[in-house]
């Protein structure tokens, strides 16, 4: 099933992302149907940028389809969040091209406050 808008030659995703505040200094953005694709910012819009590289990168090296997305009305993020922390869903699109092959390396750093 094509889960994706085409536009030339691009696909359009959007996914629900969960930005985490609380248990550290700035905020930790995750993608819950996309374990492991995982962003940080120190504002908000920083976490907003550094959320969208996550996920066209993430997108770019999978294998298979990527998985249709939650409806944010079926999510709760208190599953995802620990602590005192607070968490919103904000939804996220990207375009991605098809690509030749997956990045052979992706350096993340998350600081820990």
């Amino acid at each position: 099933m094509d889960r994706g808008i085409h536009l030339q030659e691009k696909q359009i995703y959007v996914y629900p992302a969960l930005f985490r505040v609380g248990n550290q200094a700035g905020i930790e953005v995750i993608f819950p149907d996309l374990p492991g694709c995982v962003a940080y910012g120190e504002n908000e819009g920083m976490a907003y940028v550094e959320a969208k590289e996550a996920l066209a990168l993430h997108l770019r090296g999978l294998e298979a389809e990527p998985p249709e997305p939650t409806p944010v009305d079926d999510l709760d993020p208190d599953p995802y969040l620990r602590g005192e922390e607070k968490g919103v869903f904000v939804l996220i699109s990207v375009s991605v091209s098809p690509s030749s092959g997956s990045p052979s390396q992706i350096h993340l750093h998350h600081p820990r406050g």
